[in-house]
């Protein structure tokens, strides 16, 4: 990260040797780092080992942006301990005044009679574009009447899974973990391990049980199971970027929604109420042989057959 000339490096630099207390190594890897660190003038900020007895995780800066820093549990699986800190960054913390629609409260039931009146003359309506048009005036002025616009939260939920059996767990190794830091007790450390492996058996059991009630309401109706199968994707792909004939680029979620409608649209044929015409040479070359079916035929070419 850079603040007008101002940087800030983090990362995991495994550089065990590094006496940080008083700027000298026992390697010369190590040794060359810290004269590059001097030549750049920044300076290391992390003081508490975060694995083992070794600060490897360094916080680099030739700023004073960074502040409260905490050395924390170990993430996750890994050796390594988390290593939280702040950035002054000069900004204001904006709240977002996005509104959304409110599915959850909407009046579907209504919405349906509302699109029921308004597409009652929609199949006399000729050609697919003024269909669409139709449809979509329909939609919108149904969706105006029937869903309520609501701000958009910014707070971020919690897992389906995350019980409050799970948060009880969560808390009670955090509290732990404090007092093995404060009083570095072989003690206080087991018990902080012990709670650490009740978490991670009750967090499994959560999981485990969360999923399979998701996957038996898929019979029912339910959606939480794709939704959940959904959030745990790595990436969520969007539509790529679109060019027009020109070879302009299409620019908006509603001018690419036009350009695919309009695209869509054109190849659509026009219907002139006439199917396809066969001449008698075609109908009399497809025609069918007749044949006669009995019972001895049947039973004759099925015993014909390989059964396994």
């Amino acid at each position: 990260m850079a603040f007008k000339g101002e940087v800030i490096i983090m990362g995991d630099f495994n550089l065990p040797d590094v006496n940080w207390e008083g700027s000298f190594a026992s390697s010369a890897t190590s040794g060359t780092f810290l004269h590059s660190l001097q030549g750049a003038s920044l300076k290391q900020l992390v003081r508490e080992p975060t694995r083992k007895d070794s600060i490897l995780d360094l916080i680099l800066t030739n700023g004073d942006r960074i502040s409260d820093i905490y050395v924390g549990e170990h993430l996750g699986s890994s050796d390594h301990q988390a290593v939280w800190f702040s950035i002054k960054t000069g900004s204001n913390s904006c709240h977002t005044k996005t509104k959304v629609l409110d599915f959850r409260n909407a009046d579907f039931a209504k919405m349906g009679r509302c699109l029921s009146d308004s597409l009652a003359d929609w199949r006399n309506l000729e050609g697919v574009q003024e269909r669409w048009k139709k449809l979509k005036s329909a939609m919108l002025s149904a969706t105006d009447l029937c869903i309520k616009m609501v701000k958009k939260s910014t707070r971020k939920r919690k897992p389906v899974w995350f019980t409050k059996e799970v948060s009880t767990s969560v808390k009670a190794k955090k509290m732990a973990f404090r007092k093995y830091k404060q009083t570095q007790n072989n003690n206080d450390k087991e018990v902080y391990l012990d709670r650490g492996k009740n978490a991670k058996k009750v967090i499994r059991c959560a999981k485990a049980e969360a999923e399979e009630k998701m996957a038996r309401s898929v019979d029912k109706g339910g959606k939480t199971f794709f939704k959940y199968i959904s959030e745990r994707r790595k990436s969520n792909g969007g539509i790529i970027r679109l060019k027009t004939e020109s070879g302009h680029l299409v620019e908006g979620d509603k001018s690419i929604a036009d350009h695919l409608n309009n695209y869509f649209c054109s190849v659509f044929t026009t219907e002139e109420g006439m199917g396809p015409q066969l001449s008698c040479k075609d109908i009399h070359k497809n025609k069918v042989d007749e044949n006669t079916f009995t019972e001895e035929k049947v039973l004759t070419e099925l015993s014909k057959l390989k059964v396994n």
